[in-house]
């Protein structure tokens, strides 16, 4: 009796708890009063008071007292549910990190910025001793703070830097940097870019998995140049980071060989609606879930999106093959679809039907594109799909959420592995054809085109159209070419018309359903039109679903081989290896070392075990994948 009585005082403040818990996810996950959900807090505009596009000292401290004072900074940064100002202690105080000048540095002068070989060093110099304060004020808002850029000692201009990320940005000390090289300066680059997307590998002891998926991706289709960099910030080490490459128009006119087109990003989204889900004629649910990275878009590209998602929802089965490849480039997806299936992105379009691009050409042919892949091969927190509850108290989406993305019954959706026992933070048309074809398992014209990049890398194509108005009003770029987050993204600049926006927070869910992990079926959400209707209408085709299952099988057999994938994070390992140990922020090499291939969650134990599932299933056994249709 006693004990029952002592414990209802407990159960109280526990429910009172998740009451606020649950009623925090629900407000960060709603759009704002004016429909807008992606979309930064503008105060660049406000008080640019001088007109010269770019916050002074003075014009920034009046911006983040006004941000002091904003209801919806406080509900989306206050307490966690919040996110208040206050993010630990200011990198550069850290016990443990020591000053690092320009004749400590390699200093590399023909390597390309994503070269995997090198490990460049970026310097960042802010005039002023708060800076850690200015970032975090400015987090979520379409402001940035100016500090001087160097590359390996070479001084390359005035940038403007952001923290980006959303659960990335919460909770680690190492935070994330955006940095937009062309801030107060259309013409300056780095080395042809001018966006740096600098991710601390949040919940990925190995850091590895960002930047080897990416490379390993690339090798198949397009995707981004990926490696790692050193971070110095006013002469203190900082770390090692993956240096990311950003989905803009650079990005398109290389691997589509054109500028032109529009892009949008899939947020976070346990509601699944992002995965080309068909939603009805209003475009109004659409802009909830797609967040536009292109300005000079206007409402027919968004009917063309909303045909898309109609096309993949209405079309008869065996008007399938004849239709479909009008509006998506279904060689590719297959690809895309192959590669997140086989490498268990818990954060992808199987697990959640979100966090990927989406891209229409000039010729108004749609692609889907992967990024944020720090969660492959069992990184992942388990994100269920649809279903998912809000946040729980580790605040990434708890144990529950019924059903996966292979709808109810719990068929699909990437949870941990099995051993995981708890979460673990810590102008468009067919690409160029020169070059010889990715070789398929029958015969060269099954894969894509390679594209000149030795090593996996290619220069960086030049920018054309560049902006020659002066200082105070010129144009922008469009805000699809500002760093992005790992969430939600950020956005930048829409031009004279205003500022672009930041992506927004979407709600993060429970885990998935059964079958997830290693043991993720080869044709899970086949029959999940309503769900995830890409892999479905994919599947559907026999012959689409026979070079999916064949890619699938090569995906196995040659890119999760240990051999291979040891092949690339071998010389990176030796290339950052002292550099794990001297961050300030890791805890020295051997959690490092166990998260490469010391351990059950191990990349290598996690990739053998998922290879050995594929290669024994029955549907990826050649004379087995003309069976398998039901």
């Amino acid at each position: 009796m006693d004990f029952q009585m002592s414990m209802q005082p407990r159960l109280f403040v526990f429910m009172c708890l998740i009451v606020m818990l649950q009623s925090s996810s629900l407000l960060m996950a709603q759009p704002r009063p004016d429909g807008r959900r992606f979309t930064d807090i503008e105060v660049h505009e406000q008080f640019d008071a001088d007109g010269d596009d770019r916050l002074d000292r003075e014009e920034r401290q009046k911006a983040i007292e006004f941000l002091a004072t904003r209801e919806d900074q406080r509900r989306e940064r206050g307490p966690r549910g919040g996110r208040g100002p206050a993010q630990g202690e200011r990198p550069v105080m850290n016990a443990n990190s020591t000053a690092v000048g320009s004749d400590d540095v390699v200093h590399y002068t023909d390597k390309d910025l994503y070269d995997p070989e090198a490990l460049h060093t970026l310097f960042l110099e802010f005039p002023d001793q708060d800076w850690h304060e200015e970032l975090v004020a400015f987090h979520g808002t379409d402001a940035e703070v100016p500090a001087k850029l160097m590359l390996d000692g070479k001084l390359i201009g005035e940038v403007g830097v952001t923290y980006r990320g959303n659960t990335s940005f919460d909770h680690p000390l190492k935070k994330s940097f955006g940095v937009s090289v062309d801030a107060y300066d259309d013409d300056l680059r780095l080395k042809g870019y001018r966006t740096l997307n600098l991710l601390n590998a949040n919940g990925d002891s190995s850091m590895m998995r960002e930047v080897l998926f990416s490379n390993i991706a690339g090798d198949y289709m397009p995707a981004v140049k990926a490696n790692f960099v050193k971070v110095v910030v006013n002469g203190m080490y900082l770390g090692v980071y993956g240096n990311v490459q950003q989905i803009n128009k650079d990005f398109t006119k290389e691997h589509y060989g054109s500028r032109k087109g529009v892009r949008w990003k899939v947020p976070p989204d346990f509601g699944g609606d992002g995965a080309l889900r068909y939603l009805g004629e209003d475009p109004e649910p659409y802009k909830q879930s797609y967040e536009l990275k292109t300005g000079s878009a206007d409402d027919k590209d968004w009917e063309d999106l909303i045909e898309v998602c109609r096309i993949l929802k209405e079309t008869p089965d065996e008007k399938l093959k004849d239709t479909l490849p009008k509006y998506l480039d279904v060689d590719e997806v297959i690809w895309f679809l192959a590669l997140d299936n086989v490498f268990m992105d818990s954060d992808g379009y199987y697990s959640r039907g979100s966090d990927y691009y989406v891209y229409k050409d000039k010729k108004g042919i749609f692609h889907l594109l992967h990024y944020d892949n720090n969660e492959v091969l069992g990184s992942g927190r388990g994100r269920g799909g649809r279903g998912g509850g809000p946040d729980g108290p580790r605040g990434r989406g708890d144990r529950g959420g019924p059903g996966g993305p292979g709808g109810p019954g719990g068929r699909g959706g990437f949870g941990p592995p099995p051993w995981e026992e708890d979460w673990r933070d810590g102008d468009g048309g067919p690409p160029p054809e020169e070059g010889r074809r990715r070789r398929g398992p029958d015969g060269p014209d099954q894969g894509r085109p390679e594209r000149g990049r030795p090593g996996g890398f290619g220069a960086p194509v030049e920018e054309d159209g560049r902006g020659q108005q002066g200082r105070g009003n010129r144009d922008r770029p469009e805000f699809d070419d500002r760093p992005g987050g790992d969430v939600g993204g950020r956005g930048g600049r829409g031009g004279r018309g205003g500022r672009g926006g930041r992506g927004g927070r979407g709600g993060r869910g429970g885990r998935g359903g059964g079958g997830g992990g290693i043991t993720q079926d080869p044709l899970v959400s086949k029959d999940d039109l309503d769900t995830r209707p890409v892999v479905a209408r994919i599947l559907a085709v026999e012959e689409w679903r026979t070079l999916y299952l064949d890619r699938v099988r090569l995906l196995a057999d040659e890119a999760l081989s240990w051999e291979k994938l040891n092949s690339r994070i071998g010389p990176w390992r030796t290339l950052i290896i002292e550099e794990v140990d001297a961050d300030p922020f890791l805890q020295g090499r051997e959690p490092f070392e166990r998260s490469l291939d010391g351990s059950e969650q191990s990349i290598k134990q996690v990739a053998e075990a998922r290879q050995k599932f594929l290669l024994e299933h029955a549907s990826l056994k050649p004379e087995e994948n003309t069976q398998t249709k039901e």
